[in-house]
């Protein structure tokens, strides 16, 4: 009878680790899938990291090549500003004159009167 509840313990506890195995060897297939995909992106990024320092070196040895370019630049974001500001200037003025109008149109027609034609 001990015999008995010893082999049917032992079953159990052997059912037991076979389950743990499986799920060890699905962790572990899910690590190695995992790995995979990591080291793709890394790659991926390595790739992308050689392309974008090799932009960056155009762009360097461009600058370099025309040093005056990075005046005009700087002289075109200037004149961008100065023409916002001008821009704003004239909406103001324009505003403003078309107001004044108004008034000496009201003026004029208190004094001249309103023509009807037919």
């Amino acid at each position: 009878m001990r015999l008995k509840k010893f082999f049917k313990k032992t079953d159990s506890i052997y059912t037991n680790l076979q389950l743990r195995l499986k799920e060890v060897e699905n962790i572990s297939e899910n690590i190695k899938l995992n790995q995979t995909e990591i080291s793709e992106t890394i790659e991926s990024l390595k790739q992308s990291s050689l392309t974008l320092e090799d932009k960056i070196s155009t762009f360097e040895v461009f600058f370099e090549e025309h040093p005056e370019l990075e005046d005009e630049i700087t002289t075109l974001e200037s004149q961008l500003s100065s023409s916002k500001e001008n821009a704003s200037k004239i909406s103001l003025l324009l505003k403003g004159f078309s107001e004044k109008k108004s008034e000496i149109d009201e003026i004029y027609y208190e004094i001249a009167g309103y023509d009807e034609t037919d």
